[in-house]
């Protein structure tokens, strides 16, 4: 009997045994992965001493009275890159408040060392252009917070520039060429449209009606010699530094993707006043569901390197659409920086 009741002693401090290992797991695991929500791939660095952290945050909109780690993190934390894309960077700040509560505070305040394969839109904002090379390539980053420094490295990919890839972008940093055209148009609104575009926007322009709005197309494909019309004028406008009209071969009205939309009460004419009719809360709505994002946000001129446009829609596909927005995503540069094809 003495015998029998050591077996089930031993037994029990096992069991015991393994559930404090298991609680421990558990716990580690909290601590390094439960923010992924927040940072996606990250590297912590190696440093126990964050008293410059602590006095950084002071007059800063936290509680944080205690700094237990730092980590940085990117709009692209994956090892892979598209050409022509942006990646904007940051530090991510955890701790506790003066409660012992776990609290977390992301910040801008880094920097990006200037390298010749990047583009330096912001401190905390690069782009990643075309060197003019059908080749993948390699692109290091060294971004600092504070004495901290990371190094972020990107196989940098080019596009698949079909005609048939709606995934394909369009920027300041990344062009289509003279030669690019859809590989067929139909006419929706009155405008062409890429036949992969076409059928999705008169799709939408139903689906509004039904709502009692009337969507109208302003502009919608355009080649290479309308756009160079187009941009000249500006340019003799605004001057050569404008952000209003695309570079021949870098606008998106290129692709048959892209349409300048409009509506009744506009009369046809596109207009930032569009922001503020019933018409464009729709759009953003429910835009999305026919594979419609607005292009061109208001707060990301630096990145996407137009103003803010609320007439200017993409075709990306329902499916890319809803995740852009069901993320939060404001610009296609970030979104699309990752492969997504």
């Amino acid at each position: 009997m003495k015998r029998k009741k050591t077996l089930n002693l031993a037994k029990k401090l096992i069991i015991l045994g393994i559930m404090v290992l298991a609680i421990g797991g558990v716990g580690y695991f909290y601590d390094n992965m439960a923010v992924k929500e927040y940072e996606g791939s990250v590297v912590f660095p190696k440093k126990t001493d964050y008293t410059q952290v602590e006095e950084y945050l002071e007059g800063k909109d936290t509680d944080i009275v205690k700094v237990k780690r730092v980590s940085f993190t990117a709009s692209n934390n994956t090892d892979t890159a598209v050409c022509g894309g942006v990646v904007r960077f940051g530090a991510l700040i955890y701790g506790e408040n003066a409660s012992g509560e776990e609290k977390y505070y992301l910040t801008d305040d880094v920097s990006v060392a200037k390298n010749s394969d990047i583009k330096k839109i912001r401190d905390y904002v690069v782009a990643i252009p075309d060197n003019g090379s059908d080749e993948d390539r390699v692109v290091s980053m060294d971004v600092s917070f504070l004495d901290m420094t990371e190094k972020y490295t990107y196989n940098v990919v080019m596009q698949e520039m079909s005609n048939k890839n709606t995934s394909i972008l369009v920027n300041p940093y990344m062009g289509v060429g003279d030669n690019f055209k859809p590989h067929a148009t139909k006419t929706v609104g009155g405008r062409k449209m890429s036949t992969l575009a076409a059928g999705a926007l008169q799709d939408l322009f139903d689906a509004a009606k039904k709502d009692g709005y009337t969507i109208w197309v302003n502009s919608g494909y355009r080649g290479v010699s309308e756009q160079r019309y187009l941009y000249n004028r500006a340019v003799a406008k605004y001057g050569p530094d404008q952000n209003d009209t695309a570079v021949p071969g870098h606008s998106e009205h290129h692709t048959g993707f892209a349409a300048d939309l409009t509506w009744t009460c506009r009369e046809g004419y596109i207009s930032n006043n569009q922001v503020y009719d019933d018409e464009y809360d729709w759009m953003m709505e429910h835009g999305h569901e026919y594979g419609f994002i607005l292009r061109y946000t208001k707060g990301s001129e630096d990145i996407t390197g137009y103003i803010f446009e609320p007439w200017h829609y993409r075709y990306i596909g329902k499916e890319l659409a809803t995740q852009y927005v069901e993320e939060g995503w404001c610009t296609l540069d970030e979104f699309f920086c990752i492969p997504r094809w």
